[in-house]
C-alpha cells in the first residue's frame, strides 16, 4: 500500500474529457464509440486508484457540475470540486484526438486543499480503438503517475 494511501489519501478521479478537431464524416458514431472509451479509462484510472491503496471518491454528487466545466484548464475547479466529493486528490484526464490515428493521453494530479499540482503524465497512442486506450491508461498510471506520487507521499 502507497504512503499517501496509509496516510488517508482520498482520490477524486474526474470523468476524462476529449479534445478533438473538426469533426469528419461519420463522426457521430466515432463520438459515441469514444464516449464509451472516455468511460471505459475512467473507471479504469479508478481502479488503479483503489488498487493501489488510494480511497477513491464518490463522483456522483460533483459529476453534472464537472461535466459543465473544462476541468483540463480549471485547476481551481477541480480542486473545489474535488474537496465537495472529500477528497484530498483531484485526478483530471484528457484525451486528445490528433487525427484517427494519432491522440494523446494526459493526467493530472492535483493537491485538492491547495489547487497545487502534484503530478503529471501524457503518453502518445496510435489507433483509436478500445485497446490503445486501456493500453494508454495503464501504462501512464503504472509506469508514470504511480512511482511520482509515491515519492510526493515520502
Amino acid at each position: 500500500m502507497s504512503a499517501a494511501a496509509q496516510a488517508g489519501g482520498k482520490a477524486a478521479v474526474f470523468q476524462f474529457e476529449l479534445r478533438h478537431g473538426d469533426l469528419v464524416p461519420g463522426a457521430p458514431q466515432k463520438l459515441e464509440a469514444e464516449q464509451q472509451r472516455i468511460r471505459l479509462v475512467t473507471d479504469r484510472l479508478r481502479d488503479h486508484f483503489a488498487q493501489s491503496g488510494y480511497a477513491v471518491a464518490d463522483m456522483k454528487a460533483v459529476a453534472a457540475k464537472a461535466a459543465a466545466l473544462n476541468l483540463d484548464s480549471c485547476t481551481a475547479c477541480a480542486a473545489d470540486l474535488a474537496q465537495k466529493a472529500g477528497a484530498d486528490y483531484a485526478v483530471t484526464g484528457t484525451v486528445y484526438r490528433v487525427s484517427e490515428l494519432v491522440l494523446s493521453m494526459n493526467v493530472r494530479v492535483y493537491d485538492a486543499a491547495t489547487g497545487n499540482p502534484l503530478s503529471s503524465a501524457v503518453v502518445d497512442m496510435r489507433g483509436n480503438t478500445d485497446e490503445s486506450w486501456t493500453r494508454a491508461v495503464d501504462y501512464l498510471y503504472r509506469r508514470m503517475l504511480a512511482p511520482r506520487l509515491e515519492k510526493i507521499a515520502q
